[in-house]
């Protein structure tokens, strides 16, 4: 029997995304505080984790959640227009396979209910630095 492939594996947008999230998250909320094999992790007790199988996170303080383009629009106060573009600004779309013949960055903007528009305890206009 074949094994399943793996996500990030397969040029989907979810894989594609995969690809990408703990380099984006590391650049929005800095170093983090601990680092598995499975997940990263931020804040004094942890709160914050990356899931790095998936590329999604949750704020285990705020109750929110999302994946890349989520993460991108909360901490940098932007709607997922803005997300994108600085996703492409900052280098991370250049890696992604036929993002834009296929129509894929759309496909993968997981966003929780709760509003992403807050500032996070994470960012770091509140660490003290100055972005």
């Amino acid at each position: 029997m074949t094994p399943k492939p793996h996500p990030t594996d397969t040029p989907t947008p979810q894989g594609d995304f995969v690809s990408i999230a703990p380099a984006v998250a590391e650049r929005l909320l800095d170093e983090p505080s601990s680092r598995s094999a499975r997940e990263l992790r931020w804040g004094r007790k942890g709160s914050f984790r990356l899931k790095l199988d998936t590329g999604t996170w949750s704020d285990f303080e705020t109750g929110e959640d999302g994946g890349v383009l989520a993460l991108v629009m909360r901490e940098e106060r932007l709607d997922k227009a803005g997300a994108l573009a600085w996703l492409e600004t900052q280098g991370f779309l250049s890696s992604l396979p036929n993002r834009r013949e296929s129509g894929r960055i759309g496909a993968y903007g997981h966003v929780s209910g709760k509003a992403v528009a807050a500032q996070s305890p994470y960012s770091p206009a509140i660490k003290g630095s100055t972005t």
